[in-house]
């Protein structure tokens, strides 16, 4: 705010102890110091610019332009920081989405061409084709600005508490006085006492909805423990620096992990812990009952691959790519092909430790194609059903079992050394660790 004040504040007055005694109890500062009316008779300073935040100026002075005894008083503001730079990435656009129009524009698609052809590979990239052509024109590709996620517990009453503390922070900064600290203060206080008994509310009622369900809890506690930045920068890889040279030399380097593995592990003879049912385990054709089941399964938030054909649109269409999907999964199983297209992943290495130019020191993480876990999760049912009915799995397995966790495994191992412990016999405990380095096998204790 700026002008004639028409009050005189470089000279003791009454009125001008007023005016300086009401900037200072609103927090307003008057930045001119020179005159700014300057005549024979006298000298005056009665241009006045206040401003509620001085620290966004750097100065301020008075201009005599000759042609009046009023003086041009001005301000330069100091430059603004820059924007925080925003990350974008590509993906399919939801803002115009219409999943009624959508499922509309998928009854209508022709899928007969599809059942003539007997290739497997031809078949997926009809396949492909024809659903992208359908799915780029009611959610197309477009360049998305990335959003951190808030957390789930703040409310807009708690932001708005914390703007507040904000401002009397500010003020503090500008005018240290006692009564200022002690608003600071208790801003500061009531957003810790907020942010307490929000994050306490969350948790009690994500725990209460959680409950019976350990995969669900362990979910949301992970959530609420702070997390680093997974994403490095490689700058060299075995004395390579170019990025094509370095990609390439990391995925030759994961597609050899396993036949290294292998090579390195010694041939073993047949267990005795599994039992000899006599019957031997075929791929069954695949029903339309089984893949309805595993579309119902398919989480909407699962990432897209390659093909660039999302889990939310397969889910808005389930229904209509039935037959096609039931024709190509069972292609697939009659040939004992498995289409090339659904290999193909984005690979992300996640560096574990050690020095960044060692490609042991990577995990690959593989991003696979949405249909492509359709059809492991269905051939995954049947020889999960074929091993859990002839009870061909150890007990002492919890890893890729259904109802078994490192929760039961560790229940189990307790209930051991009770048992024990009851009848006064001995426990003993064996740790290993498997490692690969280097490509070989190495067990650790």
């Amino acid at each position: 705010m700026l002008g004639d004040f028409n009050i005189d504040l470089s000279k003791p007055a009454t009125i001008t102890t007023k005016l300086n005694q009401f900037y200072h109890n609103n927090l307003l500062s008057q930045l001119v110091k020179s005159p700014t009316r300057i005549t024979n008779i006298g000298q005056t300073l009665i241009d006045h610019i206040v401003t509620n935040n001085d620290s966004f100026y750097n100065t301020s002075s008075v201009v005599d332009l000759g042609w009046s005894d009023h003086c041009m008083v001005y301000v330069t503001r100091k430059r603004l920081k820059a924007k925080r730079t925003v990350s974008y990435f590509v993906g399919r656009s939801y803002r115009n989405f219409n999943e009624v129009n959508f499922r509309a524009d998928m009854y209508h698609v022709n899928w007969l061409p599809l059942y003539c052809i007997n290739d497997i590979n031809d078949g997926v990239n009809f396949f492909n084709h024809t659903l992208k052509s359908v799915m780029n024109i009611h959610a197309p590709f477009k360049r998305i600005k990335s959003h951190t996620n808030q957390a789930q517990w703040v409310t807009g009453e708690f932001l708005s508490l914390v703007d507040t503390k904000h401002h009397f922070c500010n003020v503090y900064r500008r005018r240290p006085t006692v009564h200022n600290a002690i608003r600071r203060r208790e801003a500061i206080a009531r957003v810790k006492y907020m942010k307490k008994a929000l994050k306490r509310d969350y948790v009690r009622e994500a725990l209460h909805n959680c409950e019976g369900d350990s995969k669900r809890t362990w979910r949301m506690i992970k959530s609420l423990w702070p997390t680093k930045s997974k994403q490095t920068t490689i700058h060299m890889l075995n004395n390579l620096t170019n990025e094509t040279e370095i990609a390439n030399e990391l995925n030759s380097h994961f597609c050899n992990i396993g036949p290294t593995l292998s090579k390195s592990i010694t041939p073993t003879g047949p267990c005795d812990s599994i039992n000899n049912t006599g019957t031997s385990f075929d791929l069954r054709p695949i029903t339309m009952d089984e893949i309805v089941k595993v579309l119902a399964e398919l989480s909407p938030s699962k990432a897209c691959g390659l093909d660039g054909i999302t889990a939310r649109l397969v889910k808005a269409c389930g229904d209509t790519i039935l037959p096609p999907l039931h024709y190509l999964f069972n292609l697939s199983l009659s040939t004992l092909t498995f289409p090339d297209q659904w290999k193909s992943a984005i690979v992300t290495p996640l560096f574990k430790a050690g020095s960044t130019s060692d490609p042991n020191n990577y995990r690959p993480i593989s991003v696979l194609p949405v249909i492509s876990k359709l059809l492991e999760r269905l051939i995954h049912n049947q020889m999960s059903e074929y091993l859990t009915s002839n009870n061909l799995l150890s007990p002492n397995q919890y890893k890729f079992r259904k109802g078994y966790s490192t929760g039961t495994c560790l229940i189990d191992f307790l209930d051991g050394i009770y048992d024990n412990i009851e009848h006064a016999r001995p426990s003993g405990v064996s740790l290993h660790e498997l490692v690969l380095v280097g490509g070989e096998q190495i067990i650790g204790g």
